[in-house]
């Protein structure tokens, strides 16, 4: 009766097969992880926004007439003399008071003639926020008014006066 049950026992699998498995094994483990990494940094990549900022340049100062009328079109003469248009000025309504916070159409022309006058870098976006108000404050700074960074009546009449004067 013993020869009944005899147990089986299994060889060891060949040393090439569990190369493979490990192979194997491994490159999955390692493909889960660059896939678990890709989608994290997707994520963040996704979440992060770009900023992009434009600098204005600063305006250009006109080149004084030239001494005789014996010029050439265009060389040692200011745009007006070339036929080169000027830019409209862009007026500021004087009705409110922008402050902080303040938002629409109101600002957005108060942000173009900043960036006009050379006081605001970057694009108008409609928001009255900490830009706005250094820009405000640095125009109210150089043309002698009290510097709060407050849009009223008096800064933006002087703000429109700036543009129509060059």
């Amino acid at each position: 009766m013993e020869d009944e049950f005899e147990p089986q026992i299994r060889e060891p699998a060949a040393p090439d097969l569990l190369r493979r498995q490990t192979a194997i094994v491994l490159a999955v483990g390692v493909a889960g992880i660059l896939l678990i990494g890709g989608v994290i940094l997707g994520r963040e990549t996704a979440s992060s926004t770009t900023r992009t900022v434009t600098v204005a340049a600063a305006p250009k100062a006109q080149e004084p007439p030239a001494a005789n009328n014996t010029t050439t079109p265009g060389v040692g003469t200011n745009s007006a003399s070339t036929g080169a248009p000027t830019p409209a000025p862009i007026v500021v309504p004087t009705d409110a008071t922008l402050q902080a916070g303040a938002k629409g159409a109101s600002v957005i022309a108060l942000q173009k003639a900043l960036i006009s006058l050379g006081y605001l870098a970057g694009a108008t976006d409609g928001a009255y926020g900490a830009a706005t108000a250094r820009a405000v404050a640095s125009f109210q700074t150089a043309k002698g008014l009290t510097a709060d960074g407050v849009a009223g009546a008096k800064t933006l009449a002087t703000i429109n006066a700036d543009q129509t004067s060059g």
